[in-house]
């Protein structure tokens, strides 16, 4: 699971990618020229699919070995699964440029629900691991289906070419955001796996497995806000390309995530031990004293994202060197500061309040100068003719 989670990456950062082009493509009536770019990225997305699935057959033995699992099903099920979820993304790329938020939310509800459902059943009859793998493929299928029955007057309509080579740039961006955040809460989990010890010195996983326990809180404040930088992206692009500014976009999605975290905070501070029992079990309440500052953590992040998502709508690059420099001081943070797992709460919170307070300045000088060129590389006013059709 740990390792389709990595492979996701890839997913989240086509949405965004699809996402940009297709609302301004949609804002022009161009569905055509939405089904040609969705259809071409599926095609490019085939080829490495299919090694992906070949390389998880020829190395079935030595990754089974390397992941502790008795038989490789459950390692050709999740090749299986990045496969179906890459031409996912794509879908939902289109769903959430277009706006078509009611289908987005229903999309990625089915895929959780027929996920967990798929679980318990395989589960039950006794599949284990290779049966969590199966749920996971499940949901991501049905999720497709549902996502195309959604999109069906785009598929429908006749393919009009339209520049890719445009969107190189862009995905660079995307992919390099994308990345950050997912390395942001992530590696203080895995650094906690290597430099946490007992008192004897021995390194145990009942000691990280507390801070793990920590960032899956944490993580529960960035995926509750997740859907307001959904929203925010394409309507930031929109009202760029319209020549409006987008600050109150900013302020007012900003309020949102910071309403809801705040609420969950309240929640972690008041009841942070029926927080921990009632996700953990009793054996984990020697991490009850470290859940609220956690919260402040997860919605540190969660306000990092939607910044970041920001950055990217209004295509600046500034954001790199910001988000990179973050993710190392919080490696050496960590590696500097780490006598026990409250003391990584702390580096990660300080980490990420840092990020917050340079991303926060940057977009500060950034929305005064922001103008509709920045989200028109993909309109005919400013594309060539003799680019329109790809050789």
């Amino acid at each position: 699971v740990a390792v389709y989670a990595i492979g996701t990456v890839l997913a989240y950062a086509l949405i965004l990618i699809l996402a940009r082009y297709s609302s301004i493509l949609e804002r022009d009536g161009r569905l055509g020229s939405i089904r040609y770019i969705a259809g071409r990225t599926a095609l490019y997305l085939l080829l490495p699919s299919i090694v992906l699935v070949l390389l998880a057959l020829l190395f079935s033995s030595q990754l089974i070995r390397f992941l502790g699992i008795t038989w490789p099903l459950p390692l050709l099920v999740m090749a299986l699964a990045l496969l179906v979820t890459w031409q996912l993304a794509i879908l939902r790329g289109l769903l959430q440029g277009m706006q078509r938020f009611g289908a987005l939310s229903l999309n990625l509800s089915i895929e959780l629900v027929f996920r967990v459902t798929g679980l318990v059943v395989a589960l039950l009859i006794g599949l284990k691991v290779g049966g969590a793998m199966a749920a996971v493929l499940g949901g991501v299928m049905v999720a497709s289906v549902v996502g195309a029955y959604s999109l069906k007057d785009v598929i429908m309509s006749k393919p009009v070419p339209a520049p890719l080579r445009t969107m190189v740039g862009f995905s660079i961006l995307a992919a390099l955001g994308t990345l950050g955040i997912f390395l942001l809460y992530n590696t203080d989990t895995i650094l906690a796996g290597v430099v946490l010890k007992d008192p004897t010195g021995v390194k145990v996983g009942t000691v990280s497995g507390y801070y793990g326990a920590l960032n899956k809180i944490g993580t529960i404040i960035y995926f509750l806000t997740m859907s307001v930088g959904q929203v925010l992206f394409p309507k930031v692009i929109e009202a760029v390309a319209k020549d409006e500014h987008p600050g109150h976009l900013l302020a007012k999605s900003a309020g949102i995530v910071g309403l809801l975290g705040v609420g969950a905070i309240v929640v972690f501070g008041v009841l942070p031990g029926l927080i921990v029992g009632s996700l953990f079990g009793h054996d984990y309440s020697p991490i009850i004293p470290d859940v609220l500052p956690i919260g402040v953590a997860g919605l540190a992040l969660s306000l990092d994202n939607l910044l970041i998502q920001f950055s990217i709508a209004v295509k600046d690059r500034v954001f790199i060197p910001i988000l990179g420099l973050g993710v190392v001081i919080q490696c050496v943070a960590i590696f500097a500061f780490h006598h026990t797992f409250g003391s990584i709460v702390y580096d990660v919170l300080l980490s990420q309040l840092a990020i917050l307070v340079v991303l926060t300045i940057r977009c500060a000088i950034l929305l005064p100068a922001l103008s509709p060129a920045a989200a028109l590389d993909l309109t005919p006013a400013e594309v060539p003719t003799s680019i329109i059709v790809e050789p």
